[in-house]
């Protein structure tokens, strides 16, 4: 893939295509938030106006059943600050690497702390809910 640096400026410029804006590239995006911002609620903060914004911006509307999903956000800023906090580097480009070496990339890996159903409900998408399994 090309410069993960790169594919993050696409994200924040908003000219990230949509066949880009995959599962890859929102980690990718939300490690680079983490790393960025002096905590993970800054980081979140920005993720999620840049998330809605970028969709937006491709066309993808968000609304109560598609596009922006809190959950799913917060799952994977606290999954991913975790990882981070449990590395010897704070270097984005390692980091991304060492992404590649966990079942992070798994789109099915959140099915472990959530019920299908859960995901799916208009709740879940407008407000944190915590992993029900």
């Amino acid at each position: 893939m090309e410069n993960w640096l790169q594919l993050v400026d696409r994200f924040r410029n908003q000219t990230l295509s949509k066949s880009a804006w995959t599962h890859e590239a929102h980690l990718i995006v939300a490690l680079w938030h983490l790393l960025k911002y002096p905590d993970p609620e800054s980081a979140l903060c920005h993720l999620r106006a840049g998330i809605i914004l970028h969709n937006h911006s491709i066309g993808i509307r968000n609304t109560e059943s598609s596009g922006y999903h809190e959950t799913i956000t917060v799952f994977w800023v606290k999954q991913l600050n975790e990882f981070i906090n449990e590395q010897n580097s704070r270097e984005f480009e390692v980091l991304v690497s060492k992404i590649f070496g966990t079942p992070f990339l798994n789109k099915e890996y959140i099915l472990r702390f959530y019920r299908r159903e859960t995901l799916k409900s208009t709740k879940a998408r407008g407000i944190y809910i915590p992993p029900d399994i």
